[in-house]
Parts: C-alpha cells; sequence; structure tokens
C-alpha cells in the first residue's frame, strides 16, 4: 500500500486485512516495516482490535511469502492523538533500537468521531527483530 490523494498513510479495504506501506523494510531485510490495519467497526472486530493489549516482551510473528517466519518483540506500545499522528510518523518509520530491524503496527482506536467518521488516536506497536 501507498499514500492517498492527501498523503497518508493508506488503509486496507476491510477490517480483516493488514496493508504493507511499500515504502518500508520488509522481512529479514532490515530497516522498518510499517503495517497497518482497522480496529474494527461497530460490530465487528476487526484485525487490530487488540493491538493496544500488547505489552513490552509480547511476540509478533510476521509470514513471509516464501512461509519464512519472523519474531518480534514489543519494545512500546502508544496510543497517540490523531492530531500528533502525523508528526509521530517519522518516530514510527524508525527501529526504536539503532541498527536492529523492527515493525510498527498502526491501527485506529480511542474514541468515534461521528463528525470526522474516524477514531480519534492512533496506536503505535513498536516491535525490534528477535534473533
Amino acid at each position: 500500500m501507498g499514500v492517498n490523494a492527501r498523503g497518508e498513510l493508506a488503509t486496507p479495504s476491510n477490517i480483516f486485512d493488514v496493508g504493507w506501506y511499500d515504502a518500508s523494510g520488509k522481512p529479514g531485510q532490515g530497516g522498518t516495516m510499517i503495517i497497518d490495519g482497522h480496529n474494527g467497526g461497530p460490530h465487528v472486530l476487526g484485525v487490530f482490535k487488540n493491538l493496544p493489549n500488547l505489552a513490552a516482551g509480547d511476540l509478533i510473528a510476521i509470514e513471509r511469502g516464501d512461509g519464512v517466519v519472523f519474531q518480534y518483540s514489543v519494545v512500546e506500545n502508544k496510543t497517540v492523538l490523531l492530531a500528533d499522528s502525523d508528526a509521530y510518523m517519522k518516530t514510527a518509520a524508525q527501529s526504536p533500537v539503532a541498527g536492529k530491524e523492527s515493525v510498527t503496527l498502526i491501527s485506529c482506536t480511542g474514541e468515534w468521531s461521528q463528525q470526522q467518521k474516524t477514531y480519534l488516536s492512533r496506536q503505535f506497536t513498536r516491535a525490534i527483530l528477535v534473533d
């Protein structure tokens, strides 16, 4: 996935898929992957609904298309107000531990704004590759 017409990270078209930001890293190749997904809708849980519940040390498994699985250990799980989320993307695009491959998972969270048709916070979960 790329960015939309407003320059924002594009999101998957349904709540059960995740989207890999195509300008970010890939599993096993260093750098930082950015993956986003929805927390759900009013009646159905999405793929990242429980993202805010992850804690430091929890493991995230990512399977590459060739079947190789990579394990990442959560370092930080932070809720950021929607108004501040664009500025936080610079941090999200970098590894929380210099020189370590990492992944950042992003989802909407918090209170729903009927007026804005979105949640008012974003969840950023950052994790590093387990050697």
